[in-house]
Parts: structure tokens; sequence; C-alpha cells
């Protein structure tokens, strides 16, 4: 199997969309977004959009081409890759921590609320 190249448009926080590109051969893949972070040569929610509309169907970041359905149609070549594999690792990972936040929002409550408290107990006093 040869080289393939996917560009995707995915807007982003400028006007202007950034440019996704996934260039696959084999098992192998590389991925580039045209954001700051992706010129920066870091991995960005925009790439790691487009690979987990791919892998896990799940679209986190808005594609605005017209090539919508190529980015789950790289399902297929992914799938059983370690890229896969650490998709899916990162996505277990992401769950796990939105739960522990979850969790400590939960053990954090009472404590805000001491401090609203203690902060209306001020302004009374001093309001005159």
């Amino acid at each position: 199997m040869g080289e393939s190249r996917h560009v995707f448009l995915v807007q982003g926080s400028a006007a202007e969309p950034y440019e996704v590109l996934i260039v696959y051969e084999g098992n192998e893949f590389n991925a580039q977004c045209s954001c700051p972070a992706g010129n920066n040569k870091q991995l960005c929610k925009h790439v790691i959009g487009i690979i987990n509309y791919a892998f896990i169907g799940n679209n986190r970041v808005e594609i605005v081409s017209d090539n919508e359905g190529e980015a789950f149609d790289l399902h297929q070549t992914f799938s059983g890759t370690k890229s896969h594999e650490a998709m899916n690792d990162l996505d277990e990972a992401e769950k796990a921590l939105k739960d522990k936040k979850a969790e400590l929002k939960k053990l954090l409550a009472p404590f805000e609320k001491e401090v609203k408290d203690r902060k209306k107990q001020l302004q009374r006093t001093l309001l005159l």
C-alpha cells in the first residue's frame, strides 16, 4: 500500500480554519497542524480530534472542509496500529481524569461553601 494523504480544515479559535494533514503508509502515520501548537511541533487538540474521530467516531473538532467522511474512513487504516492503542489509552486517561475532577469537585464543595460564607460574614462587618 502506498502513501496516502488527507487534509482537513478544522475550525479552531482563529478566524481562519487550521489545516490538519494526516499522512500514512502501511502501519505508520504522521500528523501535522497549522495551528500555533502544531507549528511548534506539539501534538494539538485539532490533530487529536481528527484521530479521535477516526478511531472512536467521536468528533471533538469542527471539520469545516467537505471531506469529513474521510476522517471516519481512516478508522479502517489505523485499526490495530500502535497509534490506535495509544489513542485508546489517551481516551481512557481523559475519562479517568474527568471522573477524578468530578470527585474532587464534590470533596471541595463544603470548603468552597465555607469560604463563600466567610466572605459574606466579612462583607457584613465592613458595611455600616
